[in-house]
């Protein structure tokens, strides 16, 4: 077997952990973001980078905080500021 490659039996990677947390916690994020973004595609591009964003920065994360309220709301804040949308 390929060293990178995982194990049947191994649980899930950081990333894999932290994006599983973002599919679970997709509608309350979305939420979050429409009352920061109300046009739909703006909310939608600020929901896809926050995916992308997290998921970077999925070793940073600690397993057992509250997801959705910390992280990812944080990261949907910046990502939404007009600033950071060019």
């Amino acid at each position: 077997m390929v060293n990178n490659q995982k194990k049947e039996n191994e649980g899930p990677t950081p990333t894999e952990e932290v994006q599983l947390l973002f599919v679970r916690n997709e509608n309350a994020i979305r939420a979050f973001i429409r009352a920061l973004q109300p046009s739909l595609s703006d909310a939608d591009d600020v929901l896809k980078e926050t995916f992308l964003t997290v998921t970077r920065k999925a070793s940073s994360f600690e397993i057992g905080t509250n997801f959705s309220k910390n992280r990812s709301n944080s990261t949907a804040t910046t990502s939404s500021l007009p600033a950071n949308r060019d």
